[in-house]
């Protein structure tokens, strides 16, 4: 049986560069886009391996729709990789606050959501793991001015990766935060040094390698200070 894996925001960018990375190791893959009418077609869509779901990580429906699907066709998950994000420029001193609450829903709650719905197929795997794609710029030691929603949900999304590695310690799930770099991508703008292959690199290692640390942030391979 090959191994099955959720990538959220797989529309584009590092998400879809990942999942086609997966789906050509022999992944099923599950490919989530709130619009997947309109992706670019990566030429895998004719294979049964592959399938684009409807998901926006807001909604509490989709996510149960994506859930349903997915048990339809596998008794588990092997791997959920929370990668859908929003980026905000709010400062924290007078900025706007829903739109630092709307990032902190996709950001944050979005990836929680996504456990508590997906964990439970995660069990039945014999080597599940959840990676939470995160961000320098969560770190602790690298919180500045600026973009308030995105630093706080990214900081948010590296404890609850702590929290949610202690929960299910003694289980077959392993649970980890990555910073991908900052990478050529819609949100990393044409100016940042990293590739898109780049991005996906460690994400794609954390996936598939033998050796998986389990609660830990994790940049180019190595474990790094939250």
């Amino acid at each position: 049986m090959p191994p099955v894996a959720l990538i959220t925001g797989a529309n584009r960018g590092i998400g879809r560069e990942v999942a086609m990375q997966l789906f050509r190791r022999g992944f099923d893959v599950f490919a989530g886009a709130r619009e997947p009418e309109r992706v670019q077609p990566t030429g895998y869509e004719h294979d049964e391996r592959w399938a684009w779901c409807r998901l926006d990580v807001t909604s509490r429906e989709q996510i149960t729709s994506v859930a349903d699907l997915i048990a339809g066709q596998h008794d588990h998950l092997d791997v959920l990789i929370n990668n859908a994000a929003v980026m905000d420029k709010e400062p924290l001193v007078n900025g706007d606050i829903e739109v630092v609450r709307a990032t902190m829903e996709v950001n944050f709650y979005g990836p929680m959501r996504l456990c508590n719905a997906m964990i439970p197929m995660l069990r039945n795997s014999r080597d599940g793991r959840i990676i939470n794609v995160s961000s320098e710029m969560g770190r602790l030691q690298h919180l500045t001015g600026g973009y308030a929603g995105y630093r706080l949900s990214k900081a948010g999304l590296n404890a609850q990766t702590i929290l949610l590695s202690h929960e299910l310690a003694g289980t077959s799930v392993k649970v980890n935060a990555v910073c991908p770099g900052w990478v050529r991508t819609d949100m990393g703008g044409p100016r940042a040094p990293g590739s898109t292959e780049e991005g996906a690199d460690t994400i794609v290692w954390l996936a598939t390698t033998d050796h998986c640390p389990n609660g830990a942030f994790v940049s180019n391979r190595r474990i790094i200070d939250w």
